[in-house]
Order: C-alpha cells, then sequence, then structure tokens
C-alpha cells in the first residue's frame, strides 16, 4: 500500500473511531470512508486493532519524545511544568480527534495492545510526577499528593480536546499559555516575589510536536 493510500485510511479510521467509537465501526466501513477495497485494507493491517495501536503510538511517540527533550533543556520545576503543559495542549488541542481516539479507546484493546499502550502511558505520566515532586522538594510547588497533583494536571492539558477548535476565537498559542496558567495555579508555584504566573516563566512558544490538522 503506497503512503498516500495508508494516510487516507489513517484519516479514515480517526474520523469514524472519534464519532462512532472503536467497536461500531466495522471493516467495510472503513474501507470505504477511505476510498479502497476491504481486500487491499488487509495490506496495511491484520485487523481493526492494528490501526487503533498505530493511532495512539501516532500520538504518544511524538509526545513522549518530546517531553524528555523539554526536561533535559530545563531545570527549573516551574520552566519544565509549562513546557510539558504547552506541548501537550499543543498537540490535544491541534489534533483533538486523534487524541480522544489515543485517551479513550484503550479500553477497546485486547491485553497484549492495552499493556503496551499502558506502558507508554505509564512512562509519560511518570515524567510530569517527577516534575511536581521535584517542584515540591524545591519549595516552589505546594501540594498534598504529588500523584493526585500530577492527574489533575494532565486532566486539565488533555481536557482542551474535548471543547477546543482551531477555527475558535483562541489561537492554539493563546490556549496553551493561558493553560500553563492554570496548572502553575494547580500547583501553587511561588517563587521570592510570590505566586510565579506563565508571564513570570522564560520558556520559548510552545514545541511543535505536530502541525495542528482540524482532520486529526
Amino acid at each position: 500500500m503506497n503512503e498516500q493510500t495508508r494516510e487516507r485510511l489513517r484519516l479514515a479510521a480517526v474520523e469514524l473511531f472519534s464519532r462512532k467509537g472503536f467497536h461500531a465501526v466495522g471493516i467495510r466501513e472503513l474501507a470505504d470512508h477511505a476510498g479502497i477495497r476491504t481486500a487491499t485494507l488487509y495490506n496495511y493491517m491484520s485487523g481493526k486493532e492494528d490501526l487503533l495501536v498505530d493511532i495512539m503510538r501516532s500520538v504518544m511517540d511524538p509526545l513522549g519524545d518530546a517531553a524528555r527533550e523539554a526536561l533535559g533543556e530545563h531545570a527549573d520545576p516551574c520552566e519544565q511544568l509549562v513546557a510539558l503543559v504547552e506541548m501537550h495542549v499543543w498537540v490535544h488541542g491541534g489534533r483533538h480527534r486523534s487524541t480522544l481516539v489515543s485517551d479513550t479507546e484503550v479500553r477497546s484493546l485486547g491485553p497484549v495492545a492495552r499493556k503496551e499502550m499502558g506502558i507508554l502511558r505509564d512512562d509519560y505520566e511518570r515524567l510530569w510526577r517527577g516534575v511536581v515532586a521535584r517542584g515540591v522538594a524545591a519549595g516552589v510547588f505546594e501540594v498534598d499528593d504529588v500523584a493526585i497533583a500530577t492527574t489533575g494536571l494532565l486532566t486539565l492539558a488533555t481536557g482542551v480536546a474535548h471543547w477546543y477548535r482551531l477555527d475558535g476565537p483562541v489561537r492554539l498559542a493563546e490556549l496553551c499559555a493561558l493553560q500553563a496558567d492554570l496548572a502553575l495555579g494547580l500547583v501553587r508555584a511561588r517563587g521570592t516575589s510570590g505566586p510565579v504566573r506563565r508571564a513570570d516563566v522564560h520558556v520559548g512558544p510552545p514545541r511543535q510536536v505536530l502541525s495542528p490538522d482540524p482532520a486529526l
């Protein structure tokens, strides 16, 4: 299968899975939506789960790689947190369909694939939890429970996939900064002069991990 056909199939799967749910979409419907024959579809995958895993990895792999790079570039916990939040929001706001599928359809995976995706998700969450723990240890963040605070941060940043649209009144880069400001408030970030805001943190524009695409 050539790359153009492969991409059509991926786009069809993202649209159908995000709109109807994984289990409600049949193989024939996938093929028809992608404009290919059902037999041709099996040149690319052995079943729907392969396609679902491919969508999930297309989100999780770049996010994980970019998060590790961002943490290597910044030492201050506030800078690290801003970098992680803005990167995460950039992806979830710019590709809301594929991130919705990635975040909600883990339940549809079989045991082997679910374990594989679980490892990726746990590794990614561990990066965030490490930032929160370092902030608490340094006296920069004030949270009662690091694990719960981490879950709250990820829920805040992930939630934009449910309501943000690229054609809305707020530009994606602005949304990233707004969400980062909320995240600093969630962990009660403080500096020598008081609460830390996004404007106080020396981090550049959001890391553009994946280009925004309303179809994804």
